[in-house]
């Protein structure tokens, strides 16, 4: 799955990467907040399948399985959505350094 959403990624990135000269920021925009989207759509799903997996291979009537029936059903939204906002916020704070870096030479 994970090879599978590199290759998605990398095409996506192909893809911006031909067309940016076309188009304008704004639209530039757009297609990074599309991409991004279909990024964290492919990082829920495949937390969903993780934690199915999880769910089905624990033995059954042991304490794991019984903790792993606890959790609400958007357990694997929420994760990623979190980690989504991690991404994100690494981006940011990474944009923000490299701008006072060129500022200060």
């Amino acid at each position: 799955m994970g090879a599978l959403a590199s290759v998605i990624g990398g095409f996506i990135v192909q893809l911006i990467a031909r067309l940016a000269p076309m188009f304008s920021k704004k639209a530039l925009v757009v297609a990074f907040l599309a991409s991004y989207l279909a990024v964290v759509l492919v990082f829920i799903g495949l937390l969903n399948g993780l934690l199915a997996q999880l769910v089905t291979s624990a033995p059954s009537g042991t304490l794991v399985r019984a903790g792993l029936g606890l959790l609400p059903s958007n357990t694997a939204t929420c994760i990623g959505l979190m980690g989504a906002g991690y991404a994100a916020r690494w981006v940011f704070i990474w944009k923000i350094s490299m701008i006072k870096s060129l500022m200060q030479s």
